[in-house]
């Protein structure tokens, strides 16, 4: 029996533009100092509290910034 599609356990091949697009990381905004600041100290104090790192996520809600802003609370964490 003559199977067209290709080898067993062969990986689907993507697309140049499917593989850029997999590889390109999401934009980071930059952020001004104050707040870089501020990011960093909110961490500090997190990990003193808890004894654990915090996440770009937790950062990101304390300081009252949109969902969008958790990569660039994440550059500075």
């Amino acid at each position: 029996m003559d199977d067209e599609s290709g080898p067993v356990g062969s990986p689907p091949q993507l697309s140049a533009a499917e593989a850029s697009k997999k590889s390109t990381p999401a934009p980071v905004s930059p952020l001004p100092p104050a707040l870089v600041e501020r990011v960093q100290s909110l961490a500090a104090e997190y990990r003193a509290f808890t004894g654990r790192a915090a996440d770009a996520d937790t950062v990101r809600t304390r300081l009252g910034l949109p969902a969008s802003m958790t990569p660039s609370v994440a550059a500075h964490l």
